[in-house]
């Protein structure tokens, strides 16, 4: 059973979420049929690459009464599954693209997740006004880690945490990323590693604590920051 997977890495998991999980997967299924949400359609292969991955988080990091904001949230990975594995965190999920946020509202709604709302908006926006405004931020392969820096920072408080979910490239963007650390007044504390289950591929999680306020000139607007990036 793909579930699992998921006992093996989260022991105390409960029957109520592996089955809010099971209509995860189903809701996925279903609206991937008309709209582009994942290119995984095998459930052993969803279970590990989608919800095992996002379960990853609670290794490294302690989410309880935390707010929360996911950058880039697609079809809700990692951020959903933090709202579902931790009902006592606070979870935004920005997904600027309307027809995954009306799949992610339907997600939401469909599992009963009070502690989830949903922005269709970009990040270098919503950060002019929810600066400086959550505890940790997540992101998984959204952007170039130097681009991501730019994006998060504005949006956390002081000490507060971005998660940047990786490949195993992860380690060569935090060496390219060390102007962008420099320029946010950030700090990476932490990588772990990881090995998905049956060889899906290796994962890397890198925890970056902000150490001050942002420069006020960050975000630019995505065309200058894709341009030249820090």
């Amino acid at each position: 059973m793909p579930s699992s997977y998921l006992k093996e890495i989260y022991p105390s998991i409960t029957e109520e979420q592996l089955l809010k999980l099971e209509v995860y997967f189903g809701l996925l299924s279903e609206w991937s049929k008309v709209m582009n949400l994942t290119a995984i359609f095998e459930k052993e292969e969803v279970y590990i690459k989608h919800f095992y991955d996002s379960i990853l988080l609670f290794k490294t990091t302690d989410f309880r009464n935390q707010t929360v904001c996911d950058i880039g949230s697609g079809a809700g990975f990692p951020g959903m599954v933090i709202a579902l594995m931790e009902p006592t965190a606070a979870v935004t999920l920005l997904e600027p693209i309307q027809k995954k946020a009306r799949f992610l509202q339907a997600v939401k709604e469909k599992l009963g997740l009070e502690n989830v709302r949903i922005i269709a908006e970009r990040a270098e926006d919503f950060a002019k006004t929810y600066r400086s405004g959550f505890s940790i931020v997540s992101s998984r392969a959204v952007a170039h880690l130097a681009i991501l820096l730019e994006l998060s920072m504005p949006l956390l408080k002081d000490k507060g945490l971005l998660l940047a979910m990786k490949g195993a490239q992860g380690k060569t963007e935090l060496t390219e990323a060390k102007n962008a650390l420099l320029e946010t007044n950030a700090k990476a504390i932490e990588t772990n590693d990881f090995t998905l289950p049956k060889d899906y591929g290796k994962r890397t999680i890198i925890k970056i604590k902000k150490m001050g306020p942002t420069p006020a000139k960050y975000p630019r607007s995505f065309a200058q920051i894709k341009k030249k990036p820090l």
